[in-house]
C-alpha cells in the first residue's frame, strides 16, 4: 500500500465523509482520476513478482531439508 500511496496512486480515506470527498473530487476531476489510475498501474508494474522473488531470496538463506523442504516441494 505503501507504494500506491508514495506513487500518489491512490486515496486514503477514514471514513464515510472522507470517502464521498474522495468520490466527488475524482468524478469531477476525470483528468486527475484517469492519471492516478495510470500512476497506479505503473505501480503494479513494478511491483510484479515482488512476492516470487522474495520468496526465493528466502529459501535461499533457509537450511536445506526436513519439513519445510517437503512442504515448498
Amino acid at each position: 500500500m505503501r507504494a500506491f500511496t508514495d506513487e500518489e496512486a491512490m486515496l486514503v480515506v477514514e471514513d464515510a465523509n472522507t470517502l464521498l470527498e474522495a468520490v466527488v473530487v475524482l468524478l469531477s476531476t476525470p483528468e486527475e482520476a484517469a492519471a492516478m489510475g495510470r500512476r497506479a498501474q505503473d505501480v503494479v508494474r513494478t511491483h510484479q513478482g515482488a512476492t516470487e522473488r522474495h520468496v526465493d531470496k528466502i529459501l535461499e538463506i533457509l537450511p536445506t531439508g526436513g519439513v519445510l523442504a517437503d512442504a515448498i516441494g
